[in-house]
């Protein structure tokens, strides 16, 4: 061995004797642990803290997770609960409405066959009531009326102010069944109409101002601010003419739009009471001083009749000689007997017909519809094909030729309104 390698080995030896002290333990390793090791023990330190942390962010995650299902799970749970009792309520309410239903339902069948017995009886009692002419009880009224009615001034009133282009569309209260339809179209287009309201039946307990669906669709179009007015069509909706000079006193218990005594001012006057006392308990407002009487029946005394109690003005409706507007909306038979065959009916109206007759009035009248006084009814026996569905139409079609639709009251004024 060379000198240069003994003294080496000698170095060696000598360096990798071990210290005494612990302390000079501890040097004597950290000296031995090259760079390249610390940075392996550093990232494993480090890696384990990033353990520790990816440990506790995933056991609050799952805790967070855990709860979040609780939540849901609970309100999923009292919700279904919530929905449960909801569905219970309305399943007990339509039960309930449906129970009432069938209630009114026999109700009205067992009114039916009242009636209907009651017609039979009173044809058999007919058949053996001996007829009573009662010309003079009806001369004695009659002439008793006109007496009380010399000063009275009457208007019946069939068109409006021809220099305005505005029409009036008014309906006499009939079942109600189209009410809705009229409502919706009011609300959709902003027109006004007129509607004038009658019990239909002499009864003070039972009629058209009696029936729910009425007296809901009143207030309804009661509270559409202005757009709808109301006049009176009479309590018993009787044939005014009739019911004042038939002499026959079987016809008059045979009819029933006949009264069955001559009708006097007294009864004339109740027959307009009645309706306004009405339709203020229901209301809460005044009727219109406005009236029509039933199947547009009247005569000047008839008139004078009901100028007496503050109604002067009687509203029929329009027409220009070749046409009425006067909607045949309760014709209901497409078909009737002639010679014992069936045959059109010449009075039956479809929808389509109905709109062109419009159409054309407004085209054939020299003022086209200024001022016209339109006649329709709420409700009749017709089910199919309801004239009233025509409406939407010609509202646009007036309305794109400058017309408006206002009330009675508006088209019998001096203005534009």
């Amino acid at each position: 061995m060379n000198n240069i390698t003994e003294t080496n080995y000698i170095k060696n030896m000598k360096n990798s004797i071990p210290p005494k002290s612990s302390e000079e333990k501890d040097e004597h390793i950290l000296k031995s642990i090259s760079d390249y090791s610390k940075k392996d023990y550093e990232k494993i330190v480090s890696r384990e803290k990033t353990k520790k942390i990816l440990k506790r962010a995933f056991f609050i995650f799952i805790l967070f997770l855990v709860v979040a299902v609780s939540f849901i799970i609970s309100y999923l749970y009292y919700t279904n609960k919530s929905k449960e009792k909801f569905i219970a309520s309305i399943n007990y309410k339509i039960t309930d409405l449906q129970r009432e239903i069938n209630r009114i339902k026999q109700e009205e069948e067992e009114q039916i066959r009242r009636v209907e017995n009651y017609q039979l009886i009173l044809k058999k009692r007919l058949r053996n009531i001996s007829d009573k002419n009662l010309s003079k009880q009806v001369n004695e009224n009659y002439f008793n009326i006109k007496s009380k009615l010399k000063n009275v001034k009457a208007y019946n009133i069939i068109k409006g102010n021809p220099r305005f282009k505005e029409i009036a569309l008014t309906f006499d209260l009939a079942s109600g069944q189209d009410c809705e339809f009229l409502y919706n179209l009011i609300k959709k287009t902003g027109i006004k109409i007129t509607i004038f309201i009658s019990n239909e039946n002499a009864s003070y307990k039972t009629g058209s101002l009696f029936r729910r669906r009425n007296i809901y669709w009143i207030r309804k179009f009661v509270r559409l601010n202005g757009q709808v007015e109301f006049g009176n069509h009479t309590w018993s909706h009787f044939n005014l003419v009739r019911s004042l000079k038939v002499n026959s006193l079987k016809r008059r218990l045979r009819r029933t739009n006949i009264s069955d005594e001559p009708i006097n001012l007294e009864k004339f006057h109740k027959e307009m009471m009645q309706v306004e006392d009405r339709f203020y308990n229901l209301t809460g407002q005044k009727l219109t001083k406005i009236w029509r009487a039933p199947y547009g029946a009247i005569n000047n005394t008839i008139l004078k009749m009901a100028a007496r109690f503050g109604y002067e003005k009687h509203i029929f409706w329009s027409n220009n000689g070749r046409k009425s507007l006067d909607v045949p909306d309760y014709i209901s038979k497409r078909l009737v007997r002639k010679n014992g065959q069936l045959v059109n009916n010449p009075l039956y109206m479809t929808g389509q017909q109905a709109l062109k007759m419009l159409i054309d009035y407004e085209k054939e009248t020299r003022r086209g519809m200024n001022g016209s006084i339109i006649l329709m009814h709420l409700g009749t026996n017709r089910k199919i094909d309801k004239l009233i569905y025509i409406l939407p139409k010609f509202v646009e079609k007036m309305k794109q030729k400058g017309y408006s639709f206002v009330t009675v009251s508006e088209i019998i004024n001096n203005k534009q309104d």
